[in-house]
């Protein structure tokens, strides 16, 4: 608990709901119900995890948020006017480079950063680095090559320029560099190969989400 592992989840839930619906005081209720029911889930999905020592990670943040904002079709008093309009999945016709190579690649990767908690901001991608570094200097270290990797990745197989640049191609690549380089494996050569690996699939998944939702 002095960790914070109980409370991480419920932070990214305050920071997701008002970031995809309207300001309302239902929406405030939503809220600390979700941040509480992701405390629940946090206990229950651990629980269930411990079998294969595998940590529940972002997960209940993830299952508690996409409730809400799934039940938020069905009431009027949740406005989800900033949710995408659902639509059939069809090819991306074609994608100019993006911020690798219009010389963005700095503000790019930072912004990979700071989309961890839903926003783009150079600004804010830069503090959130230092404040890893002071916790973790490889923690800070994984997680700015993560956000380089997932960019140039995405870059190269010609995914959307816009996402690209916004750092929507790279904030879970950051999580998942970091949990795999240096939170839950100590930094080596063989660790670097694991991460690689994860962060390149990563892209992958990442746009697949948004098709199967």
């Amino acid at each position: 608990m002095a960790a914070g592992l109980y409370g991480y989840n419920g932070c990214l839930v305050g920071v997701a709901l008002p970031t995809f619906l309207s300001v309302t005081p239902q929406l405030w209720g939503c809220i600390i119900t979700g941040s509480i029911v992701s405390v629940i889930a946090t206990v229950s999905i651990a629980d269930i995890l411990k079998t294969w020592k595998v940590a529940a990670l972002t997960a209940p943040f993830v299952l508690t948020t996409w409730v809400v904002l799934l039940a938020s079709y069905a009431f009027s008093g949740l406005d989800a006017s900033g949710l995408s309009v659902p639509e059939l999945p069809h090819p991306l016709v074609s994608a100019p480079a993006g911020g690798l190579f219009n010389g963005h690649i700095f503000a790019t990767v930072l912004h990979g950063v700071s989309e961890v908690y839903l926003f783009s901001s150079v600004a804010a991608g830069g503090l959130f680095v230092v404040g890893l570094a002071v916790a973790s200097r490889w923690a800070a270290i994984f997680a700015i090559g993560g956000s380089l990797l997932a960019v140039l990745t995405a870059s190269l197989l010609g995914a959307n320029t816009t996402s690209t640049d916004s750092g929507l191609y790279a904030f879970s690549a950051v999580l998942t560099a970091i949990a795999l380089g240096s939170s839950f494996n100590k930094p080596s050569w063989r660790v670097l190969g694991y991460t690689f690996i994860g962060v390149i699939f990563n892209e992958m998944v990442t746009p697949s989400f948004p098709v199967l939702c």
